[in-house]
């Protein structure tokens, strides 16, 4: 069996949210006069409550958590393109499919702070490309011990310019950032039907992941939106790391009844590091990676259905364990509020 599917999604023309960056100095401001830092703001939050006023002075008025910008909303553009070609073929005890993919994506967007007065305006044009490629071979049939193996393989690159005006900070800058990312995982995955009420599964997946950047600011002295000799290099980054890392899956699903699910299972997940691509970066130390997210899940659960499948019942218990949680997070860099992706080292 040969199959091809190819996809182009239709044009993305929508206006989300403002920018997060919603006042950050305390009442009694003045244009240029600078006052304590507000607390909603040195907590990193968004100060929904309007307690907080720019270094203009200005305050915000909405309290709309989703379409929070007064003067000057997102804009956003974007185009998708996308193909998959699959290949199979099957004999009497296994099956083996490939099965290989392909994303275009091109997305702009202009944004806006949610202040009366513009702090920060930002134009992004963002293109991402990335073709995958996996291997499978699985067992067909139900048999005392099924079982799947594969290997993946991942290509991918980004490229996202961004200019941004801020006129707290006298001054127009250029971000550039240039991200591969290459991938190759290896996985496994055994289902042991101790009787036709009991299976045990139990699966492992490794993973060796090669990241590197190349970017940094530049403050557009000319102001001709290029990055040339006359412009000053705030900061600047050419790096990469390495990742490997080893998850796995134990599993027990128990059958009393046809319509009948209880399982249990405990999980340890990896979620890759990479590199930020701030839209403003005022040294180095901004462009560093962050770390890969480790989860350890456990979790019991119940599935029924009931009058020949008319009302299907799901409930179950659950607790998840994290290593450096991936979060976004605001970091007040001199005058300008900066989203940047970082670490929290434990999460419950």
């Amino acid at each position: 069996y040969v199959g091809l599917a190819g996809a182009i999604l239709p044009s993305e023309d929508d206006e989300p949210g403002a920018s997060p960056a919603s006042g950050r100095r305390l009442a009694g401001g003045a244009p240029g006069v600078t006052t304590g830092f507000c607390p909603v703001s040195l907590a990193g939050q968004i100060d929904f409550a309007n307690t907080c006023y720019s270094l203009f002075g200005t305050q915000r008025t909405s309290t709309n958590k989703r379409t929070i910008s007064e003067n000057d909303p997102w804009t956003v553009f974007g185009n998708t393109y996308t193909a998959t070609l699959i290949a199979s073929y099957e004999a009497d005890s296994f099956a083996i499919t490939s099965t290989t993919g392909y994303l275009n994506w091109h997305e702009e967007y202009i944004k806006s702070d949610a202040l009366p007065i513009t702090e920060q305006t930002a134009v992004l044009d963002q293109k991402t490309w990335q073709i995958s490629q996996d291997f499978q071979i699985a067992s067909t049939g139900k048999r005392k011990l099924d079982w799947m193996a594969g290997i993946y393989l991942s290509c991918a690159n980004i490229d996202n310019p961004t200019y941004t005006q801020a006129p707290i900070q006298n001054g127009n800058f250029i971000a550039k950032n240039d991200a591969d990312t290459r991938t190759i995982q290896g996985y496994l995955q055994l289902d042991y039907n101790i009787s036709p009420q009991f299976t045990i599964t139990a699966g492992a997946r490794y993973l060796h992941e090669y990241n590197s950047k190349v970017g940094g600011t530049w403050k557009d002295v000319n102001q001709n939106w290029i990055v040339d000799d006359g412009d000053i290099t705030q900061a600047f980054l050419d790096d990469s790391i390495t990742q490997d890392a080893l998850t796995w899956k134990v599993g027990l699903n128990y059958r009393p009844t046809p319509r009948t699910l209880i399982y249990g299972s405990v999980t340890h997940g990896f979620k890759s590091g990479g590199y930020i691509a701030p839209s403003v970066a005022t040294n180095t130390n901004q462009l560093l990676p962050y770390k890969g997210e480790h989860i350890y899940a456990f979790e019991l659960g119940w599935k029924q259905s009931l009058l020949n499948d008319a009302i299907n019942f799901t409930t179950s218990v659950f607790y998840y364990k994290y290593k450096d949680l991936q979060t976004n997070q605001q970091q007040l860099v001199g005058n300008l509020n900066i989203n940047r992706f970082a670490n929290v080292p434990h999460a419950n």
